[in-house]
């Protein structure tokens, strides 16, 4: 454990509640937690949990669904496919045949690298938050496949790396899939918040807290821009 740690720690402002308003963002996290240029241990463990948060923002722009983002660890070009992911996410062969990257491939590549960097760094926490993103991700996966008619095997990704039950998030999730596509995401990272509160690692002081919290800092900001996004299309209606 670093005795930086208590310094930062003591420094990042405290998230209490989704979507609240916080003084720091992710990218500013991440340059706080840089020293001569390079990661520290806590700074690679975040980095891993932060670059799921560009891949989904990365998924949202190429969809049409957002214009814009503010990505944290990818560039501007690459989180609106302008240009390639880094190799460490997926290696040179890994396209299809018009040479755009699978979805399911960009994963399955997220979630090896970020198994590995738990490995790397020994950090508990980033191997049991891989193991809950994989195991949501695939059930959801799972889910959708079945109310689609379609075979649920081909969107399951780096399986062994899941394996946790989640009927219940599936269950919320799909309540709120009724309703619209802001409510559904809602609903994920309601769960993803419940599971961080029951798994911070608070007044630990060590790496994976700092961890755990960029895990609450992304998926709170995610929260917040839904609500956003949620206030200004119901302002359009009204208009």
């Amino acid at each position: 454990m670093s005795t930086l740690n208590y310094y930062y720690l003591s420094y990042l402002p405290s998230i209490d509640r989704l979507g609240q308003p916080v003084e720091i963002d992710c990218s500013e996290l991440l340059q706080l937690l840089t020293s001569g240029g390079v990661l520290t241990r806590a700074g690679k463990i975040c980095r891993a949990i932060i670059l799921s948060g560009d891949l989904m923002l990365r998924e949202s722009i190429i969809a049409g669904q957002i214009d814009e983002a503010a990505p944290s660890t990818l560039t501007q070009k690459q989180v609106s496919g302008e240009e390639p992911l880094p190799e460490y996410i997926v290696g040179q062969d890994n396209r299809d045949k018009s040479g755009a990257l699978l979805t399911d491939t960009v994963w399955a590549g997220y979630f090896t690298f970020a198994a590995q960097t738990a490995s790397g760094t020994r950090s508990r926490f980033l191997q049991n938050w891989v193991r809950y993103e994989v195991s949501l991700r695939n059930a959801i996966a799972a889910k959708r496949a079945e109310i689609l008619g379609l075979e649920a095997s081909d969107y399951i990704v780096a399986s062994e790396l899941g394996g946790l039950d989640m009927s219940s998030e599936v269950s919320r999730w799909s309540e709120a899939k009724s309703k619209n596509p802001l409510e559904e995401q809602k609903a994920l990272d309601l769960a993803r918040w419940e599971w961080l509160e029951q798994n911070g690692r608070y007044f630990s002081f060590s790496d994976d807290e700092i961890a755990s919290y960029s895990a609450r800092l992304a998926v709170s900001g995610r929260w917040a821009k839904l609500e956003l996004g949620n206030r200004k299309a119901k302002a359009g209606l009204e208009l």
